[in-house]
């Protein structure tokens, strides 16, 4: 290919991702609390105790576009996530016990392209107990993922390690 033809090549791609993202391509997400297809996991409104401590942080953004920039995650790798998630923070330990609600489900997908990312279900919760009660948290980190192969998505399922359900 010669230097000409590089340079046109280059600026229709220019041109192509720029009309990509003004017309909305890129990450997405939707709600998917009530289809019955995600249905194996998380229900709304079940409520959960947390079986160890977890995590609460805070997002520099919405990265998942679940409606909050809040998050739980595993003690281990909180660090980790402050350190390569910039602009993610640390707001301390959830306790042991400590309940938390099923608000919603959010599919979120990577790319336009369906056949090339899987959406990844991030289930959203609202604290209910402690001082930070109220405050919508996304509770995929906690999660056990399954593959679904019957659709493009993984299945978020409470896991056993983090969350039991409150009878």
């Amino acid at each position: 290919m010669s230097f000409n033809q590089q340079l046109i090549s280059a600026q229709v791609l220019v041109v192509l991702l720029g009309a990509g993202s003004l017309t909305g391509c890129g990450p997405t997400s939707r709600d998917v609390t009530n289809d019955p297809s995600f249905s194996a996991g998380y229900k709304q409104e079940q409520v959960y105790r947390l079986v160890t401590p977890v995590v609460l942080m805070k997002g520099a953004e919405d990265h998942w576009k679940t409606g909050t920039a809040y998050y739980l995650t595993k003690p281990q790798i909180a660090r980790s996530l402050e350190e390569n998630r910039h602009g993610d923070k640390s707001l301390g330990s959830i306790e042991q016990s400590s309940r938390l609600r099923t608000k919603k489900i959010i599919a979120f997908h990577v790319s336009p392209l369906p056949f090339y990312w899987h959406d990844l279900i991030r289930p959203v919760a609202v604290l209910l107990d402690g001082p930070r009660a109220g405050t919508d948290v996304d509770i995929a980190e906690i999660s056990r993922h399954v593959p679904a192969s019957e659709r493009p998505a993984d299945i978020a399922m409470p896991s056993s390690n983090y969350l039991q359900l409150d009878r």
